[in-house]
């Protein structure tokens, strides 16, 4: 085990719920027996984590609280959207937007929450997120040391959920460090939730982000989680179990669709292209079609088509006429339904 995180784990303040500690001991426990996996592991065949073991990351340091500006080439969706900001894996609540949440949902710092809500925790915290063999050394490691996050907690037949964005920033004090954001969602019985998690560097720097989300997901509820890894990493970063991927959301309502739309002119205007894209452009061709553009793309195109895109087809789309294909494919079957 890394003399770095076995005195990390020796300096975690002594301030945390009763439940947390044999938690937190078994956890590194296991860490220290397993070490970090290598390509020998089947489950870590295709990533090398040598360089993160090679590392001596060390607890990342407080971030200063960005200009609210620099966070608009981060923000999705609309401006009513549920936003929670951490920067350098802490929660900054002058940046975040929590004050107008529907009814059944609460949202809160996993700082907060150990002091606020230890039951929730108790009952729910490192019950899914396992880390009985090699392959989640990561997740023992976050279990560890894991400092705060975001959670959330959605009540009984709680429905019609706007998107919740959890938006993680690391700034210059994050090079050299690490973090290990842990957040929980618990949704009881019948309960909706649209979670998009982002996780961006302001500015280059080798750093290590360990995140983990745990899910707790009662009788008939459902959640459409995703997260968005911003297209340039900075050489170096690593973030460990968050797949870049256009996230699901909730359907938007049908609306009026542009008739002067077509998908060219809808990606000029999100990419801020001067010339129309190529039908066999993509994501290597158009500055900004990265896993964020891609939501963006897919907001606009919905907001311009009056219609609900396929999002398993969208996200698969590589080319500007792949797109177009998963345009066409809506708008005949919207047609063929009107003309039932």
């Amino acid at each position: 085990m890394s003399t770095s995180y076995a005195a990390q784990f020796a300096s975690l303040p002594a301030d945390s719920p009763g439940f947390l500690a044999p938690l937190r001991t078994e956890a590194m426990r296991r860490f220290a027996e397993y070490g970090f996996p290598t390509t020998k592991n089947e489950d870590w065949h295709y990533t090398n984590p040598a360089p993160i073991a090679e590392a001596n990351f060390v607890p990342m340091r407080a971030g200063g609280t960005p200009d609210a500006r620099a966070l608009t080439p981060y923000l999705v969706g609309h401006p009513e959207w549920p936003l929670l900001v951490f920067v350098n894996g802490r929660f900054v609540p002058s940046l975040s937007r929590v004050t107008k949440l529907p009814r059944g949902v609460r949202v809160m710092s996993l700082a907060s929450a150990m002091h606020e809500e230890p039951t929730l925790l108790e009952r729910h915290l490192g019950q899914l997120a396992s880390f009985n063999e090699q392959a989640f050394v990561f997740t023992a490691l976050n279990t560890a040391l894991m400092r705060d996050g975001a959670v959330v907690h959605v009540t009984a037949d709680t429905a019609d959920v706007i998107p919740l964005h959890l938006l993680f920033l690391t700034d210059e004090a994050a090079t050299g460090g690490v973090t290990h954001p842990r957040n929980l969602v618990v949704l009881e019985r019948g309960a909706q939730l649209t979670l998009v998690e982002q996780y961006a560097p302001l500015v280059d720097g080798r750093h290590l982000t360990n995140a983990v989300t745990e899910a707790v997901i009662g009788d008939g509820a459902t959640i459409a989680p995703g997260s968005v890894v911003n297209g340039r990493i900075p050489a170096g970063a690593f973030a460990a179990g968050v797949p870049a991927r256009v996230v699901d959301r909730l359907a938007p309502e049908a609306g009026t669709p542009d008739a002067t739309a077509d998908v060219p002119s809808v990606m000029m205007a999100v990419f801020g292209l001067r010339e129309r894209p190529e039908p066999g452009d993509g994501p290597d061709d158009i500055p900004g079609w990265d896993s964020l553009g891609s939501l963006k793309l897919l907001l606009a195109l919905e907001e311009a088509f009056g219609c609900p895109l396929d999002g398993d087809a969208f996200g698969a789309a590589r080319t500007v006429a792949n797109v177009q294909q998963v345009v066409d494919s809506i708008r005949r079957r919207a047609t063929a339904n009107a003309a039932r």
